[in-house]
């Protein structure tokens, strides 16, 4: 986010010290000197973007920041087999982020963001969905004595080996 952080790639990361520090490094709001506000809009390969910033800044407490970015990857079509548009399906990226940054020492700055991301897609029409999730591990808990075990309420016929770090055979036990 930010003509000139994005011109800048990575490097960015170093020397944030615009409106636009919440996205890349948080301690770089705690120079910045008075309140700010930015509003972004650009249109590339992924989609569209649009993002806001705003800062609040009162030294020596440090500066306060509110962000937020939405991507609109935009819109598909939902087809049958015969090429029939049974519905529409839209896909954007929500972030919001919450900034704050202090200068410590005359040479050291500390920053924190809260961010929070969804990911939605929606669909208009006739769409459906389905889906299935599992897993093939066991778990296993620490104990005391650094032997490792599988979680009570497995049956004696389904405990997979225990293993103990402490044995030097590579066996299972």
């Amino acid at each position: 986010v930010g003509a000139r952080a994005l011109g800048m790639g990575s490097a960015f990361v170093a020397v944030a010290d615009d409106v636009t520090a919440g996205y890349w490094n948080p301690a770089g709001v705690a120079g910045l000197e008075g309140s700010r506000f930015q509003m972004f809009r650009s249109n590339h390969l992924a989609g569209e973007s649009t993002a806001f910033s705003l800062l609040l800044s009162r030294p020596p407490l440090g500066t306060l920041g509110l962000s937020y970015q939405l991507l609109d990857l935009g819109d598909q079509d939902y087809r049958d087999k015969e090429g029939n548009v049974l519905g529409t399906v839209s896909f954007r990226d929500h972030l919001a982020i919450a900034t704050y940054g202090t200068s410590i020492l005359s040479w050291l700055d500390a920053g924190v963001n809260f961010k929070v991301f969804q990911s939605r897609v929606t669909c208009r029409g006739q769409c459906t969905d389905a889906g299935v999730n599992g897993t093939t591990f066991a778990r296993f808990r620490a104990t005391t004595d650094g032997v490792v075990r599988p979680p009570s309420g497995l049956g004696d016929d389904q405990q997979p080996g225990i293993y103990d770090p402490n044995n030097k055979s590579g066996e299972e036990q």
